[in-house]
């Protein structure tokens, strides 16, 4: 079963990203959104304030638990707590291969980029289904 825990810096968000990407973050000024599966962490992904809204990143889903819909999930309530907190824009740097894929979730590009990855913005809540692809 699949439950999630918002927390600040935190070890297991750590050993998530160092595990898919080789980088660690120790800034205790992100709110991380940990999945676990049973008691193991199985993603994560941070926030920030930024601009007129909230910056998602650093989304990472171990490679055991990909294609289960554990990224789409995180990703959805990441852009719900934007909102629940008063923010209309959630914003995301996004890689080209997953473009398309933001863009079902209503992510705009804004004709920003940065480290060969598109800036998308959101508006608004976020429609409830997930999605496993």
């Amino acid at each position: 079963m699949i439950s999630t825990e918002w927390m600040s810096f935190n070890e297991h968000s750590n050993y998530i990203l160092k595990s898919v990407y080789g980088i660690e973050d120790f800034d205790n000024n992100n709110i991380y959104l940990v999945a676990f599966e049973g008691e193991k962490p199985a993603a994560t992904a941070a926030f920030t304030l930024f601009k007129d809204g909230i910056k998602i990143f650093n989304l990472a889903v171990l490679e055991e638990f990909r294609n289960q819909g554990i990224g789409d999930l995180i990703l959805r309530l990441m852009i719900r707590r934007g909102f629940d907190m008063g923010f209309d824009s959630q914003y995301a740097f996004v890689p080209e291969k997953h473009l398309e894929y933001c863009k079902k979730l209503k992510f705009t590009e804004t004709g920003e980029s940065e480290n060969n990855n598109i800036l998308m913005v959101h508006h608004g809540d976020i429609i409830p289904e997930c999605n496993k692809n």
